[in-house]
């Protein structure tokens, strides 16, 4: 339980914490996660005895509680009175900004600031229920993850107490205070939750967009989980100004950087709700996957994040076909691929040793190279198969903190395949493969010869002697049909029958629906009759960009002449998606 006074004009407040934990064994100090507070007093209270604590200085991050016997092993409360600083610098921990004349508290706590807001364990691993109350000047309201129970005023001060959450870690807590204005934005969801985008004042007009579109995505997101959204409120709560971050999953109470989230009517972009329903789709998307169930660790916030990523991108695509997102998406991953060739890189699940390590694991490979090869496996066990695995996984796991091998192994029981076996070879190294593909058609029957190694940028000193289990997914055919079949390529050389072929096929496509996170190498002129005649009409558009990126790479690396290149702009200068004319 947290009880904070906070006034958004002044650069500090007043908080008490208590903490319910269960001693396992004596023990005389109780270390705390803290940054820049100064604790007042701290008592615990064991078997209805009460224990003094002193405090120990921790550095930066910590302190002890030292106290003058030893606590003997059971249930105990440890309550903490102290203050803190308001951050006014950037927009982490509890921190303040003006708009318009007016003063607002907001709070960002990922990764490791709630410690700012409160002495606490501040590790993913604890996940626990947490009860707010906050006291702060008449004329203001204020917001938190769950709805108000009670609420008080007197002499000037207004004090709301909220309900008790589902269990958390830290950094998933949140609360704001100032003059906002609330923008109702219907209900969503089996269970009717009510939605509503909440403002600074004076700016509930720019919530038009958000407010129509909001509770249709949070529905799609619950139809596709198959569980009722968790939490009683889905607020969404535009944050004048933010500095590293865009906008933030916490519970019920998501946060955006407020030119995400409001735009005047008048004068407001496609482009810029486009961004709006992509972020959004990605911060409700965590409301399942990041919070229902959390990471355990921050080696494994990949999982939190690829999977945003990847259902942002599932449920646009879906969602509004119009957009045509899906070749934008090709484009991010090329993006992480080009990263991803670096012998710099580093993997999706690298250790995490130091706060600085947790930092650099949001980055391209992290969002973009995760959510690609959370799609190449989708694609090679098929979409329901997929969500099946998935569906299990959070309702196994609900209100859990848990590691990537919990969720590969669901999904490897659900779809009978080694699935962790697979993936983890694209989780634990680095680098993108590239598969050399080869037609050979000897004695009538048509077979594939592939090959795969670590594509590498010319010049690199890096080994390419590495091997993945690729889930390689071909298609082809004549004219402008074809017919998909998928492998799992797990030897550095493999021989593929093409099981459904007539004859020899006049081209193949060796990464169909562009879904597979490697590059390719066509051998033999398979290049040349891949993009022959009506190639709009035999390739999308996705795979079109797809093609170009890849063929740009390997030209990049002394792998492919730039005669086919400049002849593969030719084929391509006048293409109706921009993406492609642009590559």
């Amino acid at each position: 339980k947290a009880d904070l006074t906070l006034d958004p004009g002044k650069d500090s407040y007043a908080g008490t914490i208590l903490i319910r934990m269960q001693v396992n064994k004596p023990l005389q100090t109780i270390w705390l996660n803290q940054e820049k507070l100064s604790i007042i007093s701290a008592v615990l209270t064991s078997r209805g005895i009460e224990y003094r604590g002193h405090v120990i200085p921790g550095g930066e991050d910590f302190v002890g509680i030292n106290f003058d016997k030893p606590i003997s092993a059971s249930p105990a409360e440890l309550s903490i009175r102290y203050t803190g600083e308001v951050i006014t610098r950037n927009s982490s921990g509890i921190f303040r900004q003006q708009e318009d004349g007016n003063w607002y508290l907001f709070t960002q706590f990922e990764t490791t600031d709630a410690r700012a807001a409160f002495p606490c364990f501040d590790e993913p691993s604890y996940k626990t229920p947490w009860q707010l109350t906050l006291h702060f000047p008449a004329g203001n309201s204020a917001i938190s993850n769950t709805p108000v129970a009670s609420e008080t005023s007197s002499n000037g001060t207004r004090t709301l107490v909220f309900k008790e959450t589902k269990p958390l870690p830290s950094y998933l807590v949140a609360f704001a205070v100032g003059p906002f204005e609330y923008v109702n934005a219907g209900v969503a969801g089996r269970n009717k939750v009510p939605v509503r985008i909440v403002v600074p004042k004076g700016k509930a007009a720019e919530a038009k967009y958000a407010a129509e579109v909001t509770a249709s995505i949070l529905t799609r997101l619950e139809n596709y989980f198959g569980i009722p959204y968790p939490y009683e409120k889905a607020d969404q709560v535009a944050v004048p100004d933010t500095s590293g971050w865009g906008a933030m999953e916490n519970v019920g109470m998501v946060t955006y950087q407020q030119n995400i989230i409001l735009a005047d009517p008048k004068v407001d972009r496609i482009t810029r709700q486009r961004g709006y329903a992509v972020a959004a789709a990605h911060e409700l998307a965590h409301q399942w996957f990041g919070d229902l169930v959390t990471t355990a660790w921050w080696d494994d916030i990949w999982l939190n994040e690829a999977f945003a990523t990847w259902m942002e991108r599932k449920l646009i695509a879906e969602w509004k076909p119009e957009w045509q997102t899906r070749v934008g998406d090709v484009s991010d991953k090329l993006r992480a691929a080009g990263e991803d060739s670096l012998i710099s890189a580093r993997k999706i699940r690298q250790p995490i040793v130091t706060k600085d390590d947790i930092n650099n694991a949001f980055d391209a490979i992290t969002y973009e190279k995760g959510a690609s090869v959370i799609g190449m496996f989708e694609n090679w066990m098929g979409p329901e198969e997929f969500r099946k695995g998935v569906q299990s996984y959070l309702k196994q796991y609900a209100f859990l903190a848990t590691s990537a091998g919990e969720f590969l192994d669901t999904l490897s029981s659900s779809s009978k395949r080694n699935v962790t076996a697979a993936f983890s070879t694209f989780l634990n190294q680095a680098g993108v493969p590239i598969i050399s593909v080869a037609l050979d058609c000897a004695g009538g029957k048509a077979t594939i010869q592939a090959e795969q190694e670590r594509f590498l940028p010319l010049g690199s000193s890096g080994s390419a002697d590495q091997k993945w289990n690729v889930p390689l997914c071909l298609r082809y055919g004549t004219g402008t049909t074809g017919q998909v079949q998928c492998t799992l390529l797990t030897q550095t050389s493999q021989r593929i029958a093409l099981e459904g072929a007539k004859g020899c096929p006049e081209w193949v496509q060796a990464n169909d629906r562009a879904d597979g996170y490697y590059r390719v190498d066509y051998k033999g002129g398979l290049l040349n009759s891949l993009v022959a005649g009506d190639v709009q009409s035999r390739l999308p558009a996705a795979e079109r960009a797809e093609l170009l990126g890849n063929a740009q790479a390997l030209s990049d690396a002394g792998r492919l002449p730039v005669a086919d290149v400049l002849w593969l702009v030719e084929t391509f200068h006048n293409d109706a998606d921009r993406y492609v004319l642009q590559t």
